[in-house]
């Protein structure tokens, strides 16, 4: 699944797509898949003197929109 800033909480609004449902709207717009990667590790917001690190495990896109 993916992680969404304002996922779960009651009082924001989120659109909240799974992969496949993300890359029928970037098609449907006009954007081009022009490459893709799975499962790159990304450390994020951690503290170097810290034993506390998050990793995720993220998905790419390199996006093209053609010119018409």
């Amino acid at each position: 699944p993916l992680l969404y800033h304002f996922e779960g909480h009651r009082t924001e609004v989120s659109i909240e797509l799974n992969l496949d449902e993300l890359k029928q709207v970037i098609r449907a717009i006009g954007f081009v898949i022009e490459e893709e990667q799975y499962n790159l590790e990304t450390e994020y917001d951690q503290n170097e003197q810290s034993m506390l690190h998050s990793v995720y495990y993220c998905h790419y896109m390199k996006l093209v929109k053609p010119e018409q």
